[in-house]
């Protein structure tokens, strides 16, 4: 009830401090994740969790304005292009530049590829601004479903591309 109470509380400070809640919900997530008492803590919000997620992913399906799709459908293509293949080639060569091999390098990029629904409160919190179109809704839904249902099949193939990729191994990647 304490962690309940101080979630919500940090919620509403950061509302008050000019801020998303989810900003304030999502910094207390990580103080409580540091602390001794979390598998307490993810026991007792078990069951919640998944009435969260079914309401929210319930209220972001509610917003989505259909008719919006078809115009939108190629920056959901050119988003999902960014995060399935710019994301992972600056992550992999930022990773390179530190040193890392090659093939761990390789797959830690793949593994940054998909967005999460974090993506889904930025975009609502741009369009309830003013700053982005309506349409980046959709967009950022789209990006996500689609980068979802890709990244697991590449992630089952992230030693098969790895491999292939770190193969041609030139003084330059050394």
């Amino acid at each position: 009830i304490f962690v309940g109470g101080l979630l919500f509380l940090m919620a509403i400070m950061s509302v008050y401090a000019g801020y998303s809640f989810a900003l304030g919900a999502f910094l207390c997530g990580l103080i409580i994740a540091e602390t001794r008492q979390l598998p307490f803590v993810e026991r007792a919000f078990s069951g919640m969790k998944d009435v969260f997620a079914a309401v929210f992913f319930v209220a972001i399906g509610m917003s989505i304005q259909i008719n919006v799709i078809p115009s939108a459908f190629h920056w959901i293509l050119i988003g999902t292009f960014i995060c399935l293949v710019v994301r992972p080639f600056l992550a992999t060569l930022s990773l390179l530049l530190l040193c890392e091999d090659s093939r761990t390098a390789i797959r830690t990029g793949i593994s940054v590829s998909p967005i999460g629904e974090f993506s889904f409160i930025i975009a609502g919190m741009g369009i309830a601004s003013g700053v982005i179109p309506d349409r980046f809704q959709v967009i950022a839904v789209g990006v996500s479903l689609l980068t979802s249902l890709i990244a697991p099949v590449l992630m089952a193939r992230s030693d098969k591309i790895a491999e292939h990729l770190s193969r041609p191994r030139s003084k330059f990647w050394m």
